[in-house]
């Protein structure tokens, strides 16, 4: 049986919701015992052996996407679209979102999670 295990070191308040908070979490099959499938373990030993036999330090990140949709109606039924669609890395997608994406960056930074980079593919 695999459990998972909240790590509460990496706790963080949800900002959208008031009484939320989200955490990481590691997989173990005993109290102690990582599963060895778990990413984060998997990560640890990679990150070790690259310390250990390279004097190598990796640094990982996340790697967020998701779309943004505006509902339509076609045919007396609701459907959700794209809410833009430019080409692959329009800046005009850009001006579309801008308002979302503000108040997306500005949770993100409550959490201590910055933007660096933001990539716009539409279909």
């Amino acid at each position: 049986m695999i459990r998972i295990i909240p790590d509460l070191s990496t706790r963080c308040r949800i900002p959208w919701e008031k009484k939320q908070e989200m955490c990481l979490a590691d997989m173990v099959t005993k109290p102690g015992k990582p599963w060895e499938y778990c990413p984060r373990e998997v990560f640890r030993k990679v990150s070790k052996i690259l310390k250990d036999e390279f004097d190598l330090v990796v640094n990982a990140g996340f790697e967020i996407e998701f779309y943004l949709l505006k509902s339509v109606m076609r045919n007396g039924k609701e459907d959700w679209v794209p809410i833009d669609k430019t080409s692959y890395c329009s800046t005009s997608a850009f001006d579309v979102a801008s308002s979302i994406l503000e108040d997306i960056n500005i949770h993100l930074q409550t959490m201590n999670i910055s933007v660096e980079q933001v990539s716009f593919a539409f279909p």
